[in-house]
């Protein structure tokens, strides 16, 4: 059973990690509409107690932590089975551009979100051009 999982997982890593860089992508994009849009949504509640509302703001920070989990094993997977040597290291030099890039956004740099970016789009870039070699292998 735990090798038919492990065998299913490395055989849709490639995918698996094509949808986690592109869904972190698109959550660091939308994030800092999210939060110039916040005030604009409690405007009309602004009573003189707070609504909770402070809870979300790091649950959806949190969700930066959760792609970079899911990033890290899907390299990590698709290290197994990657034709390229290249591949493999601009992987893991790609993930290691997201964790740049998050850890740096994190304590205030405008930079991080453009290593965020670069990271990303390497994650999503390589993971299609290996799910192609494998492809054109088999």
């Amino acid at each position: 059973m735990y090798t038919q999982l492990r065998n299913y997982l490395i055989e849709k890593s490639d995918l698996i990690g094509i949808s986690a860089s592109l869904l972190c992508t698109i959550h660091c994009v939308i994030t800092p509409i999210f939060f110039m849009a916040k005030p604009l949504m409690y405007a009309s509640h602004n009573h003189s107690h707070d609504h909770g509302h402070h809870g979300h703001d790091h649950a959806w920070a949190a969700l930066d932590y959760v792609f970079l989990v899911i990033a890290f094993f899907a390299v990590l997977l698709t290290s197994y089975h990657a034709h390229h040597p290249k591949i493999k290291i601009g992987l893991w030099i790609g993930w290691a551009l997201l964790t740049t890039g998050i850890l740096t956004e994190m304590s205030g740099e405008v930079i991080g979100s453009y290593i965020m970016y670069v990271g990303s789009a390497t994650l999503i870039a390589l993971h299609w051009w290996n799910r192609k070699l494998c492809r054109i292998a088999h």
